[in-house]
């Protein structure tokens, strides 16, 4: 007498007359496993809110939509997933996709979201409760929407290459910039100058040092040259980004050094003071 198991949604023999019901039994494994394996496995969404379903653990779940985007793990009450259940996400969409939880449903790193060209997986750790763990789609720069606030009244600008629109936001105050997601962004820091020194009473005088400055550039606007150019920042989500805008230097006698710059982790140095004829003394280094 044959029985059956539901696993991932497709029923498998496990206990049969083999002289009866082999064949049967052979046709609905091998059913069964064409069903698990068949390329491509997709299910494609191009909605603003989705809920997953049990035969999502054998596909890939894509988002594609400008607007921010919600995928809803359902309970164990209303799915019956299994022991080691993974969903998978790839997002092709400008807009974010957020992981939520539903009735009862906790899902760690529920504050991580899928930027485009990102994915990630939700594995099942236990009943109703899951893990997020987001994947990068290589080098991927953020879009406008994931930038929630500044302060220090930047002035913004856009731009068009290669077809894409990007986003300037230029401080010349300190102030703060703070992102929702994870994700790349270029920068130009640039520290204050150094002041310079006193003139000979021949209108000659020794100029300040430069402001140092560090500066970054992404894959896709590299054109593959600028090599001496830095990796792109590294966001992380909900946090805040200092910015610090260095002065220039002031006075003559003796000539001061021009202040640091700084966005998040990148630090730039100001440069040194400019030589004096008053009470001579060298010019300091460049930033």
């Amino acid at each position: 007498m044959a029985g059956t198991t539901q696993y991932f949604g497709v029923s498998y023999p496990t206990d049969t007359d083999y002289v009866k019901d082999g064949a049967n039994a052979i046709e609905t494994v091998a059913d069964g496993f064409d069903a698990a394996v068949a390329i491509p496995t997709y299910n494609t969404q191009t909605g603003t809110s989705y809920t997953f379903a049990l035969l999502d653990a054998a596909k890939v779940v894509t988002s594609d939509n400008a607007a921010a985007v919600t995928f809803t793990v359902p309970p164990q009450a209303d799915v019956v997933w299994e022991t080691g259940t993974t969903l998978t996400v790839a997002n092709y969409g400008a807009g974010s996709v957020t992981i939520a939880g539903g009735s009862g449903v906790t899902i760690t790193n529920s504050g991580a979201t899928v930027a485009q060209f990102g994915s990630a997986s939700i594995i099942r750790t236990g009943s109703d409760a899951w893990t997020l763990i987001p994947f990068a789609g290589g080098v991927a720069l953020l879009s406008d929407s994931a930038v929630s606030g500044t302060t220090g009244s930047p002035s913004t600008n856009t731009y068009l290459s290669s077809g894409i629109t990007y986003k300037t936001y230029t401080f010349t105050g300190s102030g703060s910039i703070t992102f929702d997601s994870e994700g790349y962004v270029d920068f130009l820091v640039i520290a204050g100058g150094g002041a310079g020194g006193t003139d000979d009473g021949a209108g000659q005088a020794a100029g300040g040092g430069a402001g140092g400055y560090r500066c970054s550039i992404s894959t896709e606007t590299s054109g593959g040259g600028a090599t001496n150019y830095e990796q792109p920042f590294i966001t992380t989500i909900g946090q805040t980004e200092t910015i610090v805008i260095g002065g220039g230097g002031a006075g003559t006698n003796p000539a001061s050094v021009g202040s640091d710059s700084q966005f998040g982790y990148v630090v730039c140095l100001g440069g040194g003071g400019g030589g004096n004829y008053v009470a001579p003394s060298r010019g300091g280094n460049g930033g």
